[in-house]
């Protein structure tokens, strides 16, 4: 379930423009980087970025695969576990104040 909020959230910010940035930004600095261990960290780095837009890819190309069906139960199902989440909240809330 967790999982599923996960890529939901991650779907839902379209992440993939700003990892984008962030590997360029990586690669301009491991360029200009004069160390060479400095150097291998970005590319690290670069790496680890790489390996999270290949999962947005994998995750858009899954759960769009059946034209959006499976995110949409996805979306409502994290949908109402938010709002039963919120009542549960404010039950606590009210039953601690009475």
């Amino acid at each position: 379930m967790a999982i599923q909020h996960a890529v939901l959230t991650l779907l839902a910010r379209g992440p993939s423009g700003h990892l984008l940035r962030e590997l360029r930004n990586l690669d301009g600095l491991r360029r200009g980087a004069d160390d060479p261990v400095v150097r291998l960290l970005l590319s690290a780095a670069g790496r680890h970025v790489e390996a999270d837009l290949a999962f947005v890819d994998d995750a858009e190309a899954a759960l769009l695969a059946d034209g959006g069906a499976t995110l949409a139960g996805l979306a409502t199902e994290a949908t109402a576990r938010s709002v039963a989440e919120r009542i549960a909240e404010q039950v606590r809330t009210a039953s601690s104040v009475g």
